[in-house]
């Protein structure tokens, strides 16, 4: 068993880091909450740093991604206004967590303004 799981381990199963996850999802959709769930909320509700986060991606492999995927789809899907500025907020730390490469964000437009009728 990983060394991550015992004595100083975040959360002590899977199984608690998923019922953490959805508390806390449900804590957000609470209409008096109504927040946007987040990674950063997640350890505030929680109580953990983000590098006490960043440690479950090794301990709970898959729920660490499907916490980072529910993440992203609640931002995506959100019905709160979202600017631009908070989605690069968003991946920015998630990334940051993960460990994955701070790669910018491809926007491409296909309109061709020259279709527009002069």
């Amino acid at each position: 068993m990983n060394n991550i799981i015992g004595q100083n381990a975040v959360f002590e199963s899977e199984a608690v880091f998923r019922r953490k996850l959805k508390s806390y999802i449900k804590h957000c959709s609470d209409e008096k909450a109504r927040r946007l769930p987040n990674a950063a909320g997640f350890c505030r509700f929680c109580s953990i740093s983000r590098h006490d986060f960043a440690r479950l991606k090794e301990a709970f492999p898959l729920m660490f991604d499907i916490a980072q995927s529910t993440f992203i789809d609640e931002a995506l899907n959100t019905k709160f206004p979202n600017s631009a500025a908070n989605m690069s907020f968003i991946t920015d730390f998630n990334n940051a967590i993960s460990g994955e490469s701070r790669d910018t964000v491809r926007i491409v437009c296909e309109h061709d303004p020259s279709c527009d009728g002069e």
